[in-house]
C-alpha cells in the first residue's frame, strides 16, 4: 500500500439519495487504487441486492476509467484527490476480476456464515450444516412445539394455564406458537434474571386488602351526589373481592384515582374513599406485579423447554437460521482472537466498510465491533473503518435492528470523524419540501400527541434537507386511507393505494408507478388488488423467484439438460413457448392414429 495515502476512520450520516453508496464505493476504490487487495476489504450491507449494487458500481467505475481518460481523471480526483492512469485503473479492475471468489462484498449474514463455516466444530454446529429456508424453519418450529407439549404434560399444562390466565381462548398449540413467535427472540438475548426481576416486589397483604374492602363497603353506604357513583364503587369493590385487580384499576373510582383525578362524572369523589382507594391501589399494584412475575417465570420455563427441542431439531436436520449463526458468534468470547479468524478466512481484514449501519442489531455489532476494535486498536494508520447510516431509514427494527447504535458508536470509537450528507441528488424540490414540512414540525402533529417525547427527539435530530435537482418538476400529495371497519386495517390501506394506482395509470398510461410496502407479506395483497382492478403489474419481493413461471421453465430446462429422462421436466418445457423453439415434442400428447406435437 502507498504509505503516503491514509484513510481516516469515518462515520457518515447520510440521508436518502445523498450519495452514501457513492461515498462507500469511493472509499473502496481508493483502497484498491492504493494497493489494498480485495480480500482485505470487508464491505457489508443488509440485502444481496444492495451488495450486488456495491460490487457493480465498483466494477463499472473502474471499467469506465479504463476506457475513458476523462472518466479516469474524474475517478482519481474523487477517490484519491490525485490523477491516476488508465493502466492503474486497469490493474485494479483486474485485481477485482481475478479475486471475485475472495472479494468480501456481501451481506452481514453471509459474512457471518463464512466465519461459522470455518469454526463449525468449535461452535458445536452440525456437520455440513446449511441455512434453511422459511418453510423448513417453520417445520422445525412445529416439530419443537409438538415435542414441548409432549415432554411433561402436567408441567406444560400448568405453565399454559398461567400464560392463558386460566382461560383457554384458543388451542394450546396456537397459544404456544404465538408465544414463540412474539417472545422467543427476546428470550434468546436475555438472561434468566431478567425474567425473575419482578420477584423483588412483595405480595399483596390479604389482611390489609380485606380491611380496606370492608372500610370501602362502609364508606359506600353514604349518599353520593350522582346516582352513577354508587354502582361504580360497588364494581370496584366486587373486582377487589374476586382478586381481579387488573379489572379493579381499569374502571370506576379506582381508575380516576389512579389517574390523579378526584372527580367522577364531574362530581367530587369523597375524600375518605379516595384515601382508601389509594391504599388499595398500592396493594393492587403488588398483585398485578405478582401475576406478571408468575407469567414471566412460566414463559421462561416454556421457552427453555422449546429451545431444547428446537436445538435438537436443528442438530438432527443440520439446519440453521442466520440469527442462530449471529447469536452463536456473539456468545463465543474466543472469537476475540482475531488471528484465528483471519487465518481460517485466509486473509486479514485491514479495512471495514459497513453500509446501512442504522439497521445493525446489538448482536451483530457485538461480532462486528471486535473486528472494528482490532483495526482501530492496532494504531496502524494504514487500516480504517467506515460506517454509513441514517436513523431515518431504520427499517429492520422487527429483526433486532437498533438505530441507537449509530449514536453510541461515536463514544465507543472516539477517533471517528463524522460527516453529514443531507443534500439529495435524486429528488425534486417538491419532494424535499414535503419531507421538511413534515419532519421539522413533527412534534406538534396531533396524530403523535401520545408519542410527543419520541416525536420531539426525532425533530431535534432532523436536519433541513436540500436538493441539487432544482430543475426537476414534481408533485407530492399526502393522503390518509378512509376509516372503514375491517378485520385488518392494512387491507383498507392496500385497497385505497390500489385505487389511486389505477387512477394514475389511466391518467398517465406511459408512467412507471411504484407501490412500496412495509412488509413482503403485503406485496401479494397489493398484486391481488391490482389484478382485480385490471392494472398490469409485476412484483419485487414477497415471493421467491422460483414462483415466476418463466424461471420455473428455465429450471425445468436445466433439469432436463442434466437428466434427459426426466419426463416431468420434458413435459413442462415442451408445453411452454420454449418447446417449439427447441424442437421438443410432448410425448405424453401422442394419440392413436397419429401424434399431436406441442
Amino acid at each position: 500500500m502507498n504509505d503516503s495515502v491514509q484513510f481516516p476512520h469515518v462515520g457518515i450520516r447520510a440521508s436518502a439519495g445523498s450519495g452514501k453508496t457513492y461515498k462507500l464505493t469511493s472509499r473502496y476504490l481508493g483502497l484498491l487504487l492504493s494497493g489494498e487487495k480485495p480480500e482485505q476489504i470487508l464491505a457489508t450491507t443488509f440485502t444481496r441486492k444492495a451488495a450486488g449494487e456495491i460490487l457493480e458500481r465498483v466494477v463499472t467505475r473502474l471499467a469506465k476509467a479504463v476506457l475513458d481518460s476523462s472518466a479516469c481523471k474524474q475517478l482519481g480526483a474523487d477517490v484519491l484527490s490525485r490523477e491516476i492512469g488508465q493502466a492503474e485503473a486497469g490493474e485494479a479492475l483486474l485485481a477485482v476480476a481475478a479475486s471475485l471468489h475472495r472479494t468480501r462484498i456481501s451481506t452481514i449474514d453471509s459474512f457471518f456464515s463464512k466465519i461459522a463455516t470455518c469454526f463449525s466444530f468449535e461452535l458445536g454446529l452440525p456437520m455440513q450444516w446449511e441455512i434453511v429456508d422459511e418453510s423448513e424453519a417453520l417445520s422445525m418450529q412445529s416439530a419443537a412445539i409438538d415435542a414441548t407439549l409432549r415432554a411433561d404434560r402436567d408441567s406444560v399444562l400448568s405453565t399454559i394455564r398461567v400464560l392463558a390466565k386460566g382461560r383457554y381462548s384458543r388451542s394450546i398449540a396456537s397459544l404456544v406458537r404465538r408465544t414463540v413467535d412474539t417472545i422467543f427472540g427476546a428470550y434468546l438475548i436475555t438472561h434468566r434474571t431478567a425474567w425473575e426481576w419482578l420477584a423483588q416486589y412483595p405480595d399483596p397483604d390479604p389482611d390489609v386488602v380485606s380491611q380496606l374492602i370492608e372500610e370501602l363497603e362502609s364508606a359506600g353506604k353514604m349518599p353520593f351526589p350522582d346516582k352513577r357513583m354508587g354502582p361504580a364503587l360497588a364494581k370496584n369493590i366486587a373486582s377487589a373481592k374476586s382478586g381481579n385487580f387488573q379489572e379493579f384499576v381499569e374502571g370506576g373510582f379506582a381508575k380516576k384515582v389512579l389517574e390523579g383525578s378526584n372527580l367522577y362524572q364531574r362530581k367530587p369523589i369523597p375524600e375518605a374513599i379516595t384515601v382508601l382507594l389509594t391504599e388499595l391501589i398500592e396493594q393492587a399494584r403488588f398483585a398485578v406485579l405478582r401475576e406478571l412475575h408468575e407469567r414471566n417465570v412460566a414463559t421462561f420455563a416454556l421457552l427453555s423447554e422449546y429451545e431444547k427441542h428446537l436445538s435438537r431439531q436443528k442438530q438432527y436436520r443440520a439446519g440453521m437460521q442466520f440469527d442462530d449463526i449471529t447469536r452463536t458468534l456473539a456468545q463465543e468470547q474466543w472469537l476475540g482472537r482475531m488471528d484465528d479468524i483471519y487465518f481460517r478466512l485466509d486473509g486479514t481484514i485491514r479495512h471495514m466498510l459497513l453500509d446501512e449501519f442504522q439497521d445493525t442489531s446489538v448482536t451483530q455489532w457485538t461480532v462486528l465491533s471486535r473486528i472494528a476494535k482490532e483495526i482501530v486498536d492496532t494504531g496502524d494508520t494504514g487500516r480504517s473503518i467506515l460506517l454509513v447510516g441514517d436513523v431515518k431509514q431504520a427499517i429492520y427494527g422487527w429483526r433486532g435492528g437498533e438505530a441507537g447504535i449509530l449514536d453510541s458508536v461515536g463514544k465507543e470509537f472516539a477517533s471517528l470523524e463524522w460527516e453529514h450528507l443531507h443534500q439529495s441528488r435524486r429528488s425534486a424540490p417538491p419532494v424535499i419540501d414535503a419531507v421538511n414540512k413534515v419532519f421539522e414540525g413533527i412534534s406538534t402533529n396531533s396524530a403523535l400527541r401520545d408519542d410527543y417525547s419520541a416525536a420531539s427527539a426525532w425533530q431535534d435530530g432532523f436536519h433541513t434537507h436540500v436538493t441539487v435537482q432544482k430543475h426537476l418538476d414534481g408533485y407530492v400529495r399526502l393522503e390518509v386511507a378512509p376509516d372503514v371497519e375491517s378485520d385488518d386495517a392494512s387491507d383498507t390501506v392496500i385497497q385505497h393505494a390500489a385505487a389511486i394506482t389505477k387512477e394514475w395509470t389511466e391518467k398517465f398510461p406511459t408512467a412507471t408507478i411504484g407501490v412500496l410496502t412495509r412488509t413482503n407479506d403485503a406485496v401479494g395483497k397489493v398484486m391481488a388488488q391490482l389484478r382485480d382492478l385490471h392494472v398490469p403489474a409485476s412484483e419485487e419481493g414477497g415471493n421467491p423467484i422460483t414462483d415466476s413461471a418463466a424461471v420455473a421453465i428455465l429450471l425445468s430446462l436445466l433439469t432436463l439438460a442434466d437428466h434427459p429422462g426426466d419426463s416431468a421436466a420434458r413435459f413442462h418445457v415442451a408445453s411452454s413457448p420454449l418447446g417449439e423453439k427447441l424442437g421438443l415434442e410432448n410425448r405424453e400428447q401422442r394419440v392413436s392414429g397419429g401424434e399431436a406435437r406441442s
